[in-house]
């Protein structure tokens, strides 16, 4: 959850920020009555994720009734199915099941929260989703070939979850960084650990400048992507979220720095030559 003090300050930035609080518990041992708090003065219906212990077309309007009465609305205006089995994502019944909640007006659109571009890939060919988010970042640029131009064709939008490749790409790490229990990174391998701190500091050397940092450059390479109509980076403090709101007045990345950046990752960020 996000602090009051950085709540308080995104209020006050006047930047147009929406802070969204409307994610489903993700886990059995959390507590649904403390999900939403504090709900008034902010606007949280821009964007919701089912949780992803939803295995059934039949549970999808179990869940989102309870995810409305918690946010005290009548409907969700993005309603997204978040890393969904492959079963849930090509499963006829799951769509009908989500144009039937459209059809009762609790939902205005609904898309899919996919991990790997072959679920993407099944999502965008059923035809109904209108929007998908992806974990695409400077790391993870997988997306950019097939799954991208085939989004545009079919004119589904694109939302960019961990653009900053959970931190690694704010360059605030170092080789011996270890993360509590519960961290998505605590399991991830020392070689893991050691590429992706050692891949940040390169990538900081060569393209942070002094009016674009590192987390800045990661933003703008995720954004120089037409087919990408948002992102949503982690902050954590304060300072996270005003660099993050930054970016939008650093410098672009020139089409050579993004031709740079997307051949390094071919070579899997072996800085040499």
């Amino acid at each position: 959850m996000l602090s009051e003090q950085l709540l308080g300050r995104l209020r006050g930035l006047g930047l147009g920020v929406q802070v969204q609080r409307g994610r489903h518990p993700v886990g059995p041992q959390q507590n649904p009555a403390t999900v939403e708090e504090d709900l008034d003065p902010l606007e949280v219906r821009n964007l919701l994720a089912l949780d992803p212990l939803a295995k059934t077309p039949h549970h999808l309007a179990f869940a989102l009734d309870r995810t409305l009465s918690r946010l005290r609305t009548d409907h969700v205006d993005l309603y997204q199915l978040h890393n969904p089995p492959l079963s849930l994502l090509g499963d006829p019944a799951t769509y009908e099941a989500l144009d039937r909640l459209q059809e009762e007006n609790k939902i205005r659109h609904y898309g899919v929260s996919v991990h790997e571009p072959l679920e993407a890939v099944l999502a965008i060919q059923t035809g109904k989703p209108t929007v998908l988010q992806l974990p695409f970042s400077i790391y993870r640029q997988e997306w950019i070939e097939e799954v991208f131009p085939m989004a545009a064709r079919y004119r589904v939008g694109i939302i960019a979850r961990e653009p900053l490749a959970n931190g690694f790409l704010t360059g605030k790490y170092d080789e011996d960084a270890t993360f509590v229990p519960g961290d998505i990174r605590h399991h991830w391998p020392r070689p893991m650990i050691r590429g992706q701190v050692r891949a940040a500091s390169a990538l900081k050397e060569r393209f942070a400048r002094p009016d674009r940092t590192l987390a800045q450059t990661a933003l703008k390479f995720v954004l120089a992507f037409p087919e990408v109509s948002v992102t949503i980076p982690g902050a954590k403090t304060p300072a996270h979220a005003e660099e993050n709101l930054a970016a939008s007045e650093a410098p672009d990345l020139s089409q050579k720095e993004i031709a740079t950046i997307r051949e390094l990752h071919a070579r899997d960020f072996d800085m040499g030559g």
